[in-house]
């Protein structure tokens, strides 16, 4: 059981690479035998992509224990190549000796995650609280403010193309001197400076 990939263990040990994959899958499988989960009260649920030299990769569903009051416990307690659903992630969580323990989970917004431990909740009485993390959160708002400001930009530019051609009669609202703009990264240029000075968002965040 070492860091060094089997090729070099196989290349150190002058054996096939197969005997060194063969004994190591022995071993992995007497310890995660003898393995006990301990119960941590705050977790964290995760998905990471492992890449095995195949194009999709291989995903894996980790459960962490993100406690701070025990740094020496931080860190992957569960870790399994399944499909990220609420039935395999439950199957994940019923591993836990004393579910109740678990105060907080920390996850993105993956319904399988939340379904999971809300499912788990209702079975064995738990009270878990989920918490989406604030990564996620701000991630997700940014992405919708990005949407919303090409929605915007968009739709002036529309507007500026057809009063630019005559299509349509400028309002006396928009002044800008039209009969320059004959170009895009002219017009691009003056639309990023109208929504600069004219456009003003308010966000409303639910709590």
């Amino acid at each position: 059981m070492t860091k060094a990939p089997f090729e070099k263990v196989a290349e150190d040990l002058w054996v096939d690479e197969g005997t060194v994959r063969k004994y190591f899958a022995i071993e992995a499988e007497r310890r995660a035998k003898e393995y006990k989960f301990y119960t941590p009260k705050h977790i964290g649920i995760d998905e990471s992509k492992v890449h095995d030299g195949s194009k999709a990769g291989v995903f894996y569903v980790c459960i962490m224990d993100t406690g701070t009051d025990e740094p020496e416990h931080s860190g992957i307690i569960q870790l399994e190549e399944i499909p990220r659903n609420a039935e395999n992630v439950l199957k994940l969580l019923e591993k836990f000796d004393d579910i109740h323990n678990i105060e907080t989970v920390s996850m993105d917004m993956c319904l399988a995650y939340r379904n999971a431990v809300l499912e788990m909740n209702a079975i064995s009485g738990s009270h878990m609280r989920i918490i989406v993390d604030r990564f996620h959160v701000v991630q997700s708002l940014n992405d919708k403010l990005k949407q919303t400001l090409n929605a915007l930009y968009r739709s002036y530019k529309r507007k500026l193309s057809k009063i630019i051609s005559g299509s349509e009669p400028p309002e006396e609202a928009i002044e800008i001197p039209f009969e320059y703009l004959d170009d895009k990264e002219e017009l691009d240029e003056r639309v990023g400076d109208e929504l600069d000075e004219e456009f003003h968002l308010d966000i409303a965040v639910a709590t």
